[in-house]
């Protein structure tokens, strides 16, 4: 299988109805790497995978370059950022899928905290207690 350059983000299948033998509905994910011919097959990992993450509530005066990298690197391993429009900061993150996904997080300056949060472009159905994509909440076990 292939996938066309302007189809790489489209990189998780989440819960489209796949039926299994018995008849019960399974969450599904499709999770695709590039792959460059030489590695291995047997040795390559899928465990991570790119989400664009939308950050809310940045005071304005803290949305350099520095600061939105840091907020970044909370989450993963920072891909790009979108230029700031409107009041949300756009960052592409690879995921680590082993992780629980951040609903946010804390800014600290010398004499203010503000809480800011994630909301994740195409999140994968997941453990809204524990914010893991690989169980749901009835199979909890954090």
């Amino acid at each position: 299988m292939s996938i066309h350059e302007e189809e790489k983000d489209k990189v998780i299948i989440a819960n489209e109805g796949i039926d299994n033998p018995n008849g019960v509905e399974a969450n599904c994910y499709l999770i695709g790497k590039e792959y460059d011919g030489e590695q291995q097959l047997e040795t390559m990992v899928f465990d991570s995978c790119p989400f664009w993450v939308n950050v809310h509530g940045v005071p304005f005066k803290m949305l350099n370059e520095k600061v939105r990298v840091a907020i970044g690197e909370t989450m993963g391993n920072v891909l790009d950022i979108k230029p700031i429009t409107g009041r949300s900061l756009r960052i592409r993150i690879d995921m680590d899928l082993r992780l629980p996904f951040k609903n946010g997080t804390t800014l600290s300056a010398s004499t203010w905290d503000v809480d800011i949060s994630f909301v994740y472009d195409k999140q994968p159905d997941h453990c809204w207690v524990c914010g893991r994509v690989d169980h749901q909440e009835s199979d909890c076990a954090y």
